[in-house]
This record gives C-alpha cells, sequence and structure tokens, in this order.
C-alpha cells in the first residue's frame, strides 16, 4: 500500500485513515455553521420572493376588485360571472384567479351589488402544481 509516494503497513494506514477522518470530521464542525447559514440564506431569500409575489397578486387582485365594482371589466382576467337577482335587486358573483409564485394560485370570487357594494365571498391561495402518486413502495394492507 502505498501514500504519498510512499510505502506504509497496516498500523500506518489505520493511523492515517484516522487522521485524515478526523480532519475530515474537525472541518465539518467548523464550517457546519456557515453551510447552515448559506441554506438559511438561501430559504429567507426564496421565502421573501415568494411573500413579494404573493402581495403582488393581491393588489393586483384588489384593483380588479374595485374595476368590477365600477362596472369595468379588466383587461388580461379570466371571469367567471354569474348573475342573480337578490331581495335588494341584482347581484353578480365575479371569480377569478392569478398567479401569486411558485405553484401558488390567488382564487378570488366576489360578490357585488348593483350600488357596487363587495363582499368577498372567497380570498384564498391554493396549490396549482401538479404531484404524481408514487407507488413504487409497497404498504401494508392489513392482510
Amino acid at each position: 500500500r502505498c501514500i504519498g509516494g510512499r510505502d506504509v503497513n497496516d498500523g500506518e494506514l489505520v493511523e492515517f485513515v484516522l487522521a485524515f477522518t478526523g480532519e475530515v470530521n474537525a472541518l465539518q464542525r467548523r464550517y457546519a455553521p456557515l453551510l447552515a447559514a448559506e441554506r438559511e440564506r438561501g430559504l429567507s431569500e426564496l421565502s421573501a420572493q415568494r411573500a413579494a409575489e404573493y402581495y403582488a397578486a393581491d393588489r393586483r387582485a384588489v384593483e380588479i376588485a374595485a374595476a368590477l365594482a365600477a362596472g369595468e371589466i379588466p383587461e388580461g382576467v379570466e371571469l367567471e360571472t354569474t348573475v342573480s337577482a337578490g331581495p335588494a335587486g341584482t347581484v353578480r358573483e365575479e371569480a377569478f384567479s392569478l398567479p401569486a409564485g411558485g405553484d401558488l394560485m390567488l382564487e378570488v370570487r366576489l360578490e357585488i351589488s348593483e350600488a357596487g357594494e363587495i363582499s368577498v365571498l372567497c380570498w384564498r391561495t391554493v396549490y396549482s402544481g401538479g404531484w404524481d402518486v408514487d407507488d413504487t413502495i409497497t404498504l401494508w394492507d392489513g392482510d
């Protein structure tokens, strides 16, 4: 066996491996906080990005709601409209979705009276990404 260009016996090899392993462990202990901090920084940046994307969608939804209350049809928004007669007159229900960052959508459903008064029926984020069922694992079915 050869280390660094010279022949070694089993005892020297074991000493080398133990010393090398000890150095690796020392490096891991020394740099683990830095690696953790880097992961935390990345997670914080992603969280800030997602929050900014959500609040941008939220602001856009407020603009759309105001336009709908004023009787305007905002551009670039796919609306689902339902009109019904209520005790106080005709009521419109308007529903739309906006991208809210990553695989999230902001779903909004509003009820708008003839007078332009808005009632929020739904204002929520939903996961819009796909997923595949993992059927590679055999699960115990009780038998």
